[in-house]
């Protein structure tokens, strides 16, 4: 039996990319910004603690 391949895509600008094809700053600020708005919608409120070290 095939292992199953698990394609990760992102919509940017309207348009489905593959994750692996998107610069990975983007990508982080994409999955980044849907974290935060989920987490509003359930009653959360996010903060950015400034890093120390």
């Amino acid at each position: 039996m095939e292992k199953p391949r698990i394609i990760s895509e992102i919509r940017v600008n309207g348009v489905l990319t593959r994750q692996e094809d998107i610069p990975p700053d983007i990508a982080h600020q994409v999955i980044a910004q849907t974290i935060i708005r989920a987490a509003a919608n359930i009653g959360f409120k996010a903060t950015r603690k400034e890093k120390t070290a």
